[in-house]
């Protein structure tokens, strides 16, 4: 019995990990088109609302010795301002799976902008709850009348309070964020083996540069961190014609990838695609990993008064 709870909490163990070498947060290829998943301070910087629904299914094909499959992720962000009131408003929900274990976060997200020089800065709270559940279908053991194993099939999803905080930055060409998500560090315990979501830190930025009338690139990066493992990802995209999307990608340590994708309806919706090629480590993963992506926009106005406009005619 001792090799069999040695092999179930092995497994365990293995999941929290695996994600910690890129750290245990979801990475995403399209971090540039989803902010908000990183930093609540994002939440309204467009003026318009803006829904975001993104699927990643990484290493595809991969099984793992676990029986799980590949790691696979559905994000939905929602997000608009509050223009009377400089304020923002944000929602994000991902559903997280890598071998037995599913996570599932969902958040509201608040901020108040102030003007600062050419641009706002905004600062943001994030108040929500992180779901953690295991399939014990997906964990192999010697005997399956081990009770350790028997635990966790009768084991309930554990769900844990969640806080984050962030500033962010926007100007016509210039944007950069820092943020720290999972503050209090919650904690999950199936069958004793105890995990920590620690305390990530993020910075993202970047700039738009017309090269054209007709094109605009826009360089950007995303550092990430737990404190104990560093990870940066660059990429460089560039949009003809305020229409048609493509660029290059790299994260540190993981893959290359390439990002295409067009809009449509008056640049209300946009379709977005990546393709990750793994770069070290192909023996023990599959090479490719995919991300697609759909958001619509709809732009907002601000209701009040309008102002008084006076002619020369009919001055006094």
């Amino acid at each position: 019995m001792k090799r069999n709870l040695c092999t179930v909490l092995f497994v365990i163990s293995f999941c929290f990990s695996g994600k910690i070498v890129a750290q245990q947060d979801a990475h995403f290829t399209q971090y540039m088109f989803n902010q908000l998943y990183f930093n609540p301070a994002a939440a309204g910087i467009e003026q318009g609302f803006r829904g975001g629904l993104l699927y990643r299914n990484q290493w595809s094909g991969y099984k793992g010795l676990s029986g799980g499959g590949a790691p696979q992720n559905i994000l939905f962000t929602g997000s608009l301002p509050i223009l009377s009131a400089n304020t923002g408003l944000g929602l994000v929900i991902n559903n997280d799976e890598i071998g037995p274990l599913s996570d599932l976060q969902a958040s509201i997200n608040g901020n108040y902008q102030f003007k600062l020089g050419q641009g706002k800065l905004n600062a943001g709270v994030r108040v929500g709850i992180q779901s953690r559940s295991i399939n014990p279908k997906n964990i192999r053991v010697n005997n399956l009348d081990d009770q350790v194993y028997q635990n966790l099939i009768g084991s309930s999803a554990q769900i844990v309070p969640d806080f984050g905080f962030g500033l962010f930055y926007t100007s016509e060409k210039f944007f950069a964020g820092l943020s720290a998500t999972h503050l209090a560090e919650p904690q999950f315990d199936f069958s004793g083996a105890p995990s920590t979501l620690n305390r990530h830190f993020y910075f993202m930025g970047g700039y738009n540069f017309d090269i054209s009338p007709n094109i605009v690139l826009t360089p950007s990066l995303n550092l990430k961190s737990d404190s104990k493992v560093f990870q940066y990802e660059v990429s460089a995209l560039a949009k003809f014609n305020n229409q048609f999307l493509a660029g290059l990608a790299y994260r540190e340590q993981d893959a290359v990838s390439l990002i295409v994708g067009f809009t449509a309806l008056q640049n209300k919706l946009r379709i977005t695609y990546s393709l990750d090629y793994t770069v070290p480590a192909t023996e023990a993963k599959k090479p490719t990993s995919h991300e697609i992506m759909a958001s619509y926009f709809v732009p907002m106005t601000l209701k009040g008064p309008k102002p008084i406009i006076r002619t020369p005619r009919y001055r006094k």
